[in-house]
């Protein structure tokens, strides 16, 4: 599973335990399913093609509707940040401010 750097080192210290990724879709824009697994392992990268940095194993995994006024402080300290608008800053960044998860 490939992070940024510094959240690659985040998920190895254990600072972050949740992950939210965008929803992909086919050439005819139907959702593809997760490629990621409940109970499977999977390596953790900080760059596409980069070296093992660790293990991670996926606990759950499921579609859901982000709004960014719904995430808690608890839910941003999952994924590794300090409040949600730290995430969603971040979000944003990543993937688009209207991107669903």
């Amino acid at each position: 599973m490939i992070f940024s750097p510094d959240l690659a080192a985040k998920v190895l210290a254990g600072e972050k335990t949740v992950t939210r990724r965008p929803v992909k879709r086919d050439q005819n824009d139907r959702l593809l399913p997760c490629r990621y697994r409940p109970r499977q392992s999977y390596a953790v990268q900080d760059r596409r093609g980069g070296r093992e940095l660790g293990r991670i194993k996926v606990q759950s995994a499921y579609r859901e509707t982000l709004r960014f006024a719904s995430i808690t402080e608890g839910e941003a300290r999952f994924e590794g940040f300090a409040s949600p608008g730290d995430f969603a800053a971040r979000w944003v960044e990543l993937y688009g401010s209207s991107y669903p998860v």
